[in-house]
């Protein structure tokens, strides 16, 4: 029943007949239902794509009709359990953006070779931390370096001992640093 459900835009009733139906020819598409159930109600359910990815349905023991009120209430739950469903969507990609957004941040402010702050990061971080010294009555030092003659280097040796160098530099500086 669910796959005829499926194939539906609308809610699908199906009430199982008071005498058993002949065998459908092979061509036929009329559903079959050989189930203790006598009622089933079903409707696809959509993602935000706006593919059919399954069915909600209901099913009864008793031959039963249902009043309109009761299908446009079926209809409506359908709609919520949709709705449900785009909803863990958006929050699951805005969690994702969040996160690639943080990570853009601090690369913003850490120089991609030296993973130390670039001077951005320490105008950011720094003036958090100095409040946070302030806040908490304790010292706070801070240093900003500069390799003096780089550029020498940088032309005699190449640029790879350069980087070479400045990476150096900076995991002696991150060793000796209280974090």
């Amino acid at each position: 029943m669910c796959r005829h459900a499926l194939e539906r835009d609308d809610v699908l009733v199906f009430t199982q007949p008071d005498e058993p139906s002949p065998s459908p020819s092979a061509d036929s598409d009329a559903p079959i239902w050989r189930s203790p159930q006598k009622t089933y109600v079903g409707r696809s359910i959509r993602a935000p794509s706006g593919d059919k990815i399954g069915t909600l349905c209901m099913t009864h023991g008793c031959k039963r009709a249902l009043t309109s009120a009761e299908l446009a209430e079926f209809d409506d739950f359908a709609c919520l359990l949709e709705g449900a469903l785009q909803n863990r969507i958006v929050s699951s990609t805005l969690a994702e953006l969040a996160s690639e957004l943080d990570v853009a941040r601090r690369e913003a402010l850490l120089d991609p070779l030296a993973q130390v702050w670039n001077r951005r990061g320490l105008d950011v971080v720094g003036g958090k931390l100095v409040a946070q010294a302030r806040r908490n009555a304790r010292p706070l030092a801070a240093a900003m370096i500069d390799i003096d003659r780089f550029k020498v280097i940088n032309d005699a040796l190449g640029h790879a001992q350069g980087d070479a160098v400045i990476m150096r530099l900076a995991a002696s500086l991150r060793r000796v640093a209280r974090q």
